[in-house]
């Protein structure tokens, strides 16, 4: 989740929108370094972390016993499910807005 947060804020919402904002409500010019950080360091960082415990992971197990394959297969359809829901909604504001363009200008 956090990842795909980050994504939103960088990359959907805008990073120039979001450094804007910060300098608005503290009154203080945002370097190099932040936009750097909040726009390719941190994402790219979550995604790496991300693949990297996905693919390391181990079976799944209790007292020695592991989980059968259908315990792990409900697990990640209710979390691709969980996650389904950001992609759906914001689709879901955009297409029911009442603008002509994404952006609201006509």
């Amino acid at each position: 989740m956090a990842t795909l947060e980050v994504i939103g804020v960088c990359w959907v919402y805008g990073l120039n929108n979001f450094c804007r904002d910060i300098e608005f409500m503290l009154d203080i010019k945002i370097g190099l370094y932040w936009k750097f950080c909040w726009g390719f360091f941190i994402p790219v960082g979550l995604v790496v972390i991300l693949v990297y415990t996905l693919v390391t992971q181990d079976r799944l197990t209790h007292d020695t016993h592991p989980y059968p394959d259908l315990a792990i297969a409900a697990g990640w359809t209710l979390a691709a499910t969980a996650l389904l829901f950001v992609p759906l909604f914001a689709m879901h504001g955009i297409y029911s807005r009442k603008a002509t363009t994404i952006w609201g200008v006509s």
